[in-house]
């Protein structure tokens, strides 16, 4: 993980300080600056500009503690506004980012009230603002509040002043991942400046010309980035003529440079040169140096130097672990004592992949595959360690990203072992789909556990503190090891790490406890088994999950049924990607050619030959997969043309999906016989540029008429009754079924801005968002979103879907029929009358009728294509 104060002290133009201590804060002299400080406070110990000054310049040295005590004692009375944003900024470095927003927000709201919104004080907290969003991956909103502040600045400050070239260095690193081109201008600009004040030999310049180096190669203009970098390194080479991190860091990005421009040669050169500045500096032991291992790991494997990339691999860990020293590369460390935790997954990822390549490339011995495996179950481990650790939005999305290579690695890995092992070839098929089902389950319960279920479990809101102040002070202790300290001060910390984690699981125990559903939803990590699938599937039922090696370009089917278990492996067709574009193209523009082009080759891929016995499938989907009915492929060659006599799969089987075997085993089945329901329909939407909805009054109606007659309670919510206050009401939780007629929208870049729209209140606007939807009470066996594309959403590796559907399963609804795409309301209409019908005559599944319910709309004639009847889908168990 990095530091967690990377891009508060990357953002240069956070501080406020007299220009001596400038200068000694621009030099990193943090301890002179200190020094001047306590002088001149021993003179006059109430002077609250200089505890101010204190409390920074501690936050920069990470004494957290000690900064948290000097603000303690001042008062905004006295300090006014400026003392919000210290603590905003001290937030922030703690790894709070939720305090850090609270008090800057507080900040400003005092500099307006002052009459003070254009002061550099103020433009001072928008620069932590920025630091804060661009510390949680929110790129654009860093950009907007440091365009703010620069705007303050550049009225109050003269143009070639060291705040500006600082400002024009934030701007340059928050524009680094959205507009490389733009970072660099920026970044030439501080340059300039920095030059003009500083002279060509100054720190602030030779990190300009290593930033303007990392755009440059971001870019790929890899001549620019190597002239910037050996610019930055010539002057390093001045400031310290003995061995320094410095020269370390400028060296080491010169080797990635070379690597990328596949100068392998030059590439291991400035690898070796890093290795020894840092270990000269450092010793054997520190994070950095088990980056540059694990890139000469990479390196030696590019090169099929197998032996040499597994021992590189085993070298970045034991830099990285605390006391181990092992040199057997088929042992690995606890997960636990580590520096740096995300290099620690690449190493043991690393390892793991070099053994496997030698296996093939080399050796074609087992021992090697074992050690392989070995690695991968000990970063599964640690996988499972991070999550509770991390909070920000970056740290999770490059956990996710590692993970899923992880896990690809372990399933290719375990299947290779089923196949040519010894013994044991059945456990190891069954890890394969032990860690395909971990790649689905990991994010989905990261992305559930952070959101507003936790109002769900009744948490109440001092435990939720207690759990975000025990994650905040594991990250620090981890930050804090990561900077490798001396040798009693690291002492120190991992003592402090170890109370951490003892007092991390006795919460956690009580969590278990006292509130089993939170405890569920956010700690309960175990992977479904194969065992465990086949006692829960009925007789007719099978299990197909998918996963996608996406390095490999592999297709795993997992196939289970109450009696067998298979893998089936698939390579992916150069056109995979584009047939499943083509097909969901072709079913919503009705286009026959393009649905016979893509939809076989699809069916031929995706659907295994299956046991005569089933006829309800429950499928798993992965990534893209997860946007396409199923019951649309073929289970053979179409002995006719057209839509209506195709050999859809939807003929021979009821489907269901769910977005991991966990939901599986976690569900149970009662069929609806007498029961509450609900229906709601809004009908017009005249807060919105939503068109109005009159057939689903009908529908309503229709619906209404028939469970009626069979001894259903029906309470029916029509236009200002279907309100978004009265579906948040405790009332919510009495029915059994739950039918909400209205819009729906998914927003696949921000899924917490997808929405399901109803009746405006006084108290509510109508959108009922899905961070909202995971407080609902639902206690529903179904809930029926009969609106338009409710089962999109964002693709996440690792998770599939993101959309609303997510929210209401977790908000208590067991099953839910949603819609991929916006269906005319009276082919809807019908579809759902004709769904509901065997339901309650005839106590079908949910799946079974949805599928008699598709198949008799289909009997409708020619006019009547996928488009009408497919995009309806059920997830859930049923």
């Amino acid at each position: 993980m990095r530091t967690l104060f990377f891009f508060a002290w990357c953002m240069l133009s956070i501080g406020s300080f007299a220009q001596s201590l400038e200068d000694m804060l621009g030099d990193a002299r943090y301890l002179e600056a200190l020094d001047q400080l306590e002088t001149e406070l021993q003179a006059n110990p109430h002077n609250t500009t200089r505890l101010l000054q204190k409390a920074e310049v501690l936050i920069r040295l990470g004494r957290f503690k000690e900064a948290s005590n000097v603000l303690a004692v001042l008062m905004p009375e006295a300090t006014g506004p400026r003392l919000l944003t210290v603590r905003g900024l001290l937030h922030i470095n703690q790894g709070r980012a939720d305090l850090a927003l609270e008090q800057l927000n507080f900040a400003l709201d005092a500099f307006a009230k002052a009459g003070q919104r254009e002061s550099l004080d103020a433009a001072e907290a928008l620069s932590v603002f920025s630091a804060v969003y661009l510390q949680q991956g929110k790129a654009a909103q860093a950009e907007q509040q440091m365009q703010v502040a620069l705007a303050i600045r550049q009225k109050q400050v003269q143009p070639r002043s060291e705040l500006m070239a600082a400002s024009y260095n934030d701007l340059g690193l928050i524009y680094l991942t959205i507009d490389p081109d733009k970072s660099l201008d920026y970044y030439e600009m501080a340059l300039d400046i920095y030059r003009e004040l500083r002279g060509q030999t100054h720190p602030k310049v030779a990190i300009a010309y290593t930033n303007m180096g990392m755009a440059y190669r971001q870019l790929e203009l890899y001549g620019d980035a190597v002239n910037n970098f050996e610019e930055a390194r010539s002057i390093w080479g001045k400031i310290y003529t003995g061995p320094h991190p410095s020269k370390g860091f400028v060296a080491y990005n010169l080797g990635l440079t070379y690597r990328a421009m596949g100068n392998t040669q030059a590439a291991r050169g400035y690898y070796g040169q890093a290795l020894n500045e840092l270990e000269e500096s450092y010793g054997n032991r520190h994070p950095e140096l088990a980056r540059v291992w694990n890139s000469l790991g990479e390196l030696h494997l590019f090169q099929s130097q197998f032996d040499s990339s597994v021992l590189a691999y085993h070298r970045s860990i034991v830099a990285n672990v605390e006391g181990f020293n092992t040199t057997r590369v088929d042992i690995n460390p606890p997960s636990a004592n580590f520096d740096d935790g995300s290099v620690l997954l690449n190493s043991l990822n690393g390892k793991a992949l070099a053994l496997e390549e030698r296996h093939f490339g080399k050796s074609l011995k087992q021992r090697d595959l074992d050690a392989s495996l070995s690695a991968l179950q000990t970063a599964d481990t640690l996988i499972d360690r991070l999550r509770q650790q991390i909070n920000l939005d970056t740290d999770k999305i490059n956990l996710s990203t590692n993970a899923q290579l992880v896990y690809g690695n372990a399933v290719r890995v375990c299947y290779q072992l089923s196949l040519t092992a010894l013994k044991n070839r059945k456990q190891y098929a069954e890890m394969a789909f032990y860690f395909a089902e971990k790649s689905k389950s990991a994010v989905l319960q990261d992305a559930i556990a952070e959101s507003n279920a936790k109002s769900f479990a009744n948490i109440p809101e001092s435990l939720l503190r207690e759990e975000l102040e025990l994650k905040a002070g594991l990250a620090l202790v981890a930050q804090k090891l990561a900077q490798k300290p001396d040798p009693s001060a690291e002492q120190a910390l991992r003592q402090d790490l170890f109370q951490l984690n003892r007092n991390y699981k006795q919460f956690v125990a009580a969590l278990e406890k006292n509130y089993p559903e939170y405890y569920n939803l956010k700690f309960s990590r175990q992977a479904t088994t194969v065992r465990q699938v086949k006692e829960k599937l009925e007789e007719n039922e099978g299990l197909i999950s998918y996963f996608v090696d996406e390095p490999k370009e592999r297709l795993y089917i997992f196939v289970v049924t109450p009696a067998h278990y298979r893998i089936h492996v698939r390579s992916l067709p150069a056109n995979f990607e584009r047939n499943i574009t083509g097909l969901r193209n072709s079913l919503q523009f009705q286009n026959f050619e393009t649905f016979e082009r893509t939809a076989g080759p699809l069916g031929k891929l995706l659907i295994p030959v299956l046991p005569g016995s089933i006829d309800h499938l429950i499928i798993l989907p992965t990534g893209r997969l997860s946007a396409i009915p199923y019951e649309v492929l073929p289970l053979s060659r179409p002995k006719l043309s057209g839509f209506q006599a195709y050999p859809y799969l939807l003929r021979n089987y009821a489907t269901s999906y769910l977005f991991s075997a966990g939901m599986l085993t976690a569900s149970t089945r009662a069929r609806v016989k007498a029961a509450n329901v609900l229906m709601c329909a809004p009908i017009e939407f005249p807060e919105t540029f939503l068109a109005a909805l009159p057939g689903t009054e009908q529908e309503l109606r229709e619906i209404n008429a028939l469970l009626s007659q069979h001894q259903f309670t029906v309470n029916q919510w029509l236009r200002a009754e279907a309100s978004e206050q009265a579906l948040k009401s405790e009332s919510l939780s009495r029915y059994d079924v739950v039918h909400l007629a209205t819009h729906g929208v998914v927003d696949e870049n921000q899924p917490e801005l997808s929405r399901i729209f109803l009746t405006a209140t006084d108290g509510e606007d109508g959108q009922l968002y899905s961070g909202e939807l995971y407080n609902l009470k639902f206690n529903a066996r179904l809930v029926t979103l009969s609106a338009c594309e409710t089962g999109l959403g964002k693709i996440s590796r690792g998770e599939g879907v993101i959309g609303l559907s997510r929210a209401l399963l977790y908000a208590g609804a067991k099953n839910l029929m949603v819609s991929y795409w916006s269906v005319a309301d009276e082919s809807t209409a019908q579809l759902m009358t004709n769904f509901y019908r065997p339901v309650v005559i005839s106590g079908h599944s949910f799946a079974k009728a949805l599928q008699e319910a598709k198949l008799q709309l289909l009997k409708e004639g020619p006019k009547i294509t996928p488009y009408h009847w497919a995009p309806f889908v059920l997830i859930g168990r049923d």
